[in-house]
C-alpha cells in the first residue's frame, strides 16, 4: 500500500477515534477502521478510543475504556466479538484535548458521549454509517418495521443528525439514512479492496470437484445456513465442499446443521494467506446475507475474479452491485439458490469470464483511493469548521 504524502511539512491533524472492538479484527467495521488509520498513519495524529484486551500492548495512541456488561447480552457480545465501551467524561476530556477532529467508526454509547463533549469544545465531527439496525435487530429477533424505524430514529437523533458530516460505504447506504430523516451532509467512501486482492491469481482446476466459498461472521443475519441447505439440494452435493471463513455465535449450530444434511463443510476462522488461497482456487463466492450497507468480504472476492452470488434482498446494497441475473438468487430461497449453484458450477468457462467481469466492476474501489478521499475529507472538515469558527468570533 502506497503511503499517502499530504499535510506536507505542516503539523498533523489530530484525529480522535471511537471504535469500540478494535482489538477484534474478524469485524468489517474494526478491518475497515484499522486499514485507514494503518494507510494515513504517516499523515494524521491518530489517538484511539476502545475497550482494548487485557493482554493487549498498545502504545499511547490508545485510550482504553472499561468493557459494558449487560445481564443476558454478555454472551451474544462476546460470541460476535464485539464488546462496547463504558463513556467516561473525564476520560473523553482528555483524549479529545488537543484534538482537531472526531471521527465515529462504532455508533453506541461511548460514541454518543464522546459526540456530547467534542461538541463543547467546538470540535469538528465526522460520524461513518456502518452499522445498519437490521443487522443489530436479527441478533436478537426482534426484527419488525416499526423496531427498525425506532432504531433508525434513535441513531439519527443521537448520532448521525449531531454531525457535521456522514460517511456512507455506498450510494445504497446514504439512500438508507436519508429516506430514515437525515438532516446533515452526506458522502460515500467505499471501505476500499487492498490491492494484493486484485494481484491474487485464479487457480482454476476444471475438475469434477467444485469448492463453494463464503466468508463473513457466523451471526444469524448472515444467512449461511441457507448455503448449507442449498448444497444439499444440489445434484452436484456429492461433489461440493463448502468453507464458510469467519467467527461467530452460529458456528456450532452450522457444524450441526452440516453434518446433519450430509455437507462437507469446514467452518471456522482462518488465516489471511488462508484466505486469499480460497479466493484463488474457489470455484464460487456465495454469500447470503441479506443485509449489507457495502459487503466487504463480496468486494474481496470480486477483486479476486470470484464468480460470486449473492442474495437479491432490499436490504443490501449487493443487490446494485452486481447486476446479471444467475449472481442473484432470492432473499431466503434455499431453493432458488441450489438453482443458481446448479447452473454456474459445470460452466467452468462462464465461471471464469464472470469473475474477470467482477474485477473490471470494483477495479476503482481500491482502498488507496478510499484512504486519499478520507483524509480529504479530514482536511475539508477541518477547514470549514476553522473558517466558520473565525466568521463567528470575527
Amino acid at each position: 500500500m502506497n503511503q499517502l504524502n499530504i499535510n506536507r511539512g505542516k503539523r498533523p491533524l489530530k484525529i480522535a477515534m471511537v471504535i469500540d472492538s478494535w482489538d477484534y479484527p474478524f469485524n468489517g467495521t474494526v478491518v475497515s477502521t484499522q486499514r485507514f488509520v494503518t494507510a494515513l498513519a504517516d499523515e494524521f495524529d491518530f489517538r484511539i478510543l476502545a475497550t482494548l484486551k487485557p493482554d493487549s500492548n498498545h502504545d499511547d495512541r490508545f485510550v482504553h475504556f472499561t468493557r459494558l456488561r449487560l445481564p443476558g447480552a454478555n454472551d451474544l457480545m462476546e460470541s460476535m466479538n464485539t464488546p462496547l465501551a463504558i463513556p467516561n467524561k473525564k476520560k473523553i476530556l482528555e483524549a479529545l484535548a488537543g484534538s482537531d477532529l472526531l471521527h465515529i467508526q462504532y455508533p453506541f454509547f461511548l460514541a454518543s458521549a464522546t459526540i456530547d463533549c467534542a461538541r463543547k469544545l467546538n470540535i469538528p465531527i465526522i460520524c461513518s454509517f456502518h452499522v445498519q439496525p437490521e443487522n443489530l435487530l436479527r441478533n436478537i429477533r426482534l426484527e419488525h418495521n416499526w423496531s427498525i424505524k425506532w432504531l433508525y430514529r434513535l441513531f439519527l437523533r443521537k448520532l448521525y443528525n449531531q454531525v457535521d458530516l456522514v460517511i456512507t460505504p455506498s450510494d445504497f447506504a446514504a439512500k438508507l439514512l436519508l429516506q430514515h430523516g437525515l438532516e446533515k451532509p452526506v458522502t460515500t467512501i467505499s471501505n476500499g479492496i487492498p490491492d494484493h486482492f486484485f494481484d491474487i491469481q485464479r487457480n482454476d482446476k476444471h475438475l469434477d470437484q467444485f469448492h463453494i466459498l463464503s466468508v463473513g461472521r457466523l451471526a444469524a443475519e448472515k444467512k449461511q445456513h441457507l448455503i448449507i441447505e442449498a448444497i444439499q439440494r444440489s445434484k452436484f452435493k456429492k461433489n461440493i465442499s463448502l468453507t464458510l471463513a469467519g467467527t461467530g455465535p452460529q458456528q456450532k449450530k452450522l457444524e450441526r446443521l452440516a453434518a446433519r444434511l450430509g455437507v462437507k463443510a469446514s467452518i471456522g476462522k482462518v488465516s489471511q494467506q488462508r484466505l486469499e488461497s480460497l479466493y484463488a482456487s474457489t470455484d464460487l463466492f456465495v454469500h447470503a446475507s441479506e443485509v449489507e450497507l457495502e459487503g466487504m468480504a463480496v468486494m474481496e472476492a470480486m477483486a479476486s475474479a470470484c464468480c460470486v452470488i449473492v442474495s437479491d434482498s432490499r436490504s443490501s446494497a449487493l443487490r446494485e452491485s452486481i447486476d446479471d441475473k444467475n449472481t442473484h438468487f432470492r432473499s431466503g430461497d434455499a431453493v432458488d439458490l441450489a438453482k443458481k449453484i446448479d447452473f454456474w458450477l459445470p460452466r467452468s468457462t462462464q465461471r471464469s469470464t464472470q469473475g474477470k467481469v467482477n474485477r473490471e466492476k470494483v477495479s476503482e474501489k481500491t482502498h488507496f483511493n478510499s484512504a486519499m478521499r478520507l483524509a480529504e475529507i479530514y482536511r475539508q472538515t477541518y477547514a470549514a469548521a476553522n473558517l466558520q469558527i473565525s466568521l463567528t468570533h470575527g
